[in-house]
């Protein structure tokens, strides 16, 4: 008896799929697969643009937070505001051409860098994280489609030190302000511990905000009675005080 030829045990019915549609499926797929690349390829282009106009110091200072002097080394934690440190927990530091951040708080290390700071300071997911940090920086994150220039290249803006500018509005500010304009001291130093004054150069200097919240400048008041923003160019806005939509009365005055 001869064994069956190997062609004989070949399955005698065959699962066809027809060729085109197999084609226009996997064409589907490399399209789909291009486009995320795409948009990934996209989002990093402009988080790299977004890392050289607005580092991590920049970033912190913008958010009104304490920066270490030069731009790194050790401070308490943003994180935990309300928790008394002995030793600094929050380190920012400086390797390989970009920044970061580690904090030990309570014995934890965490380390991220400018979105994830964001991430963990502000209580926001990822993307939302990403799209913050980019309107922060001034990049455009709806339009994706029309050519726009080398934003990596662009000089950086200058964010004032808001912070150090409180600071240095000391007791015998408060006390020269109060008296020149009729204030109580009480409300002087009310405007101090809100951040609403700060001292620029020996001169009274109040914040200028964006839509975002974030300190692009200061409206300078001269000994001699001069009113000036500091850096040129970054525009004027109002300065409020309090919440607009939430306020039964509003109070509009012209600075002076």
């Amino acid at each position: 008896m001869h064994e069956p030829h190997a062609a004989n045990l070949r399955p005698r019915f065959r699962i066809h799929q027809p060729r085109a549609a197999a084609r226009r499926r996997i064409r589907q797929l490399n399209h789909c697969t291009m486009k995320a690349v795409g948009c990934m390829s996209g989002d990093r282009s402009r988080i790299a643009a977004a890392k050289q106009r607005l580092p991590l110091p920049e970033l912190m200072r913008c958010l009104a937070l304490r920066v270490p002097v030069g731009g790194t080394g050790n401070i308490e934690s943003p994180f935990y505001p309300e928790r008394a440190q002995k030793t600094p927990s929050f380190s920012i530091f400086f390797r390989n051409g970009a920044y970061g951040w580690c904090d030990r708080t309570g014995g934890q290390e965490i380390k991220g860098d400018e979105i994830t700071f964001l991430e963990r300071f502000e209580g926001l997911s990822r993307a939302d994280a990403i799209r913050r940090y980019l309107n922060l920086a001034g990049i455009d994150v709806e339009s994706d489609k029309r050519p726009k220039p080398n934003l990596a290249r662009q000089p950086l803006f200058r964010v004032l030190d808001w912070p150090a500018m409180v600071d240095s509005f000391k007791t015998n500010h408060a006390q020269q302000l109060a008296i020149s304009r009729g204030f109580s001291i009480d409300f002087v130093q009310w405007l101090r511990m809100k951040h609403l004054i700060g001292i620029w150069n020996g001169n009274f200097a109040f914040p200028v905000h964006n839509s975002t919240g974030c300190v692009l400048a200061a409206h300078v008041r001269t000994g001699s009675g001069r009113w000036f923003y500091f850096p040129k160019g970054a525009g004027s806005r109002p300065l409020i005080i309090g919440d607009l939509q939430s306020s039964s009365k509003t109070m509009v005055f012209e600075s002076q």
